[in-house]
């Protein structure tokens, strides 16, 4: 047993209270450096790297004399060429898509406007988050993103 001296303050005839040490369980929890959403973004990076990576092949090589590169306008227009940079396109929007629904989710939307179930994800896919706000915004002007674009969507679902 530990002394303590808790409410000597407000009880001046006890100087001190026994309080016993109870040793107490806590839940496990596994600590991570990264949140999924940054361990799945370093993984795509890692596997993609050469893609995401890559720069078009320049169309004219130097400048004194003009020199048009032959294999660039040809890269320009082969399937492969057109295949690789839709694909790099198309990986760089998952990866806004996924830091976006980091931001803005259906459990914050529902907090904020206490909509339920399929108004939820009618309201979210009516009013979608850019990546420029959603990387640049803090959580407050966030949620007053919401509350306002919230305002607005529930005077046209009256309207109709």
């Amino acid at each position: 047993m530990k002394r303590i001296a808790l409410l000597m303050l407000l009880l001046p005839a006890a100087n001190s209270l026994l309080a016993q040490q109870v040793p107490r369980r806590l839940k496990e929890v596994e600590i991570s450096t990264y949140g999924q959403y940054k361990q799945d973004s370093l993984h795509i990076e890692e596997t993609y790297r050469e893609i995401i990576d890559a720069k078009p092949t320049p169309m004219v090589r130097s400048i004194f004399p003009p020199a048009i590169s032959v294999t660039a306008v040809a890269e320009k227009f082969s399937r492969k060429y057109k295949r690789k940079w839709a694909f790099q396109k198309r990986v760089v929007n998952y990866q806004q898509e996924q830091f976006v629904a980091t931001r803005y989710y259906p459990a914050l939307v529902q907090q904020l406007t206490l909509l339920e179930g399929e108004a939820v994800a009618a309201f979210m896919n009516h009013y979608p988050m850019a990546y420029d706000f959603a990387r640049t915004a803090s959580v407050l002007e966030i949620k007053c993103w919401i509350k306002a674009n919230f305002k607005e969507y529930r005077n046209k679902v009256a309207l109709r």
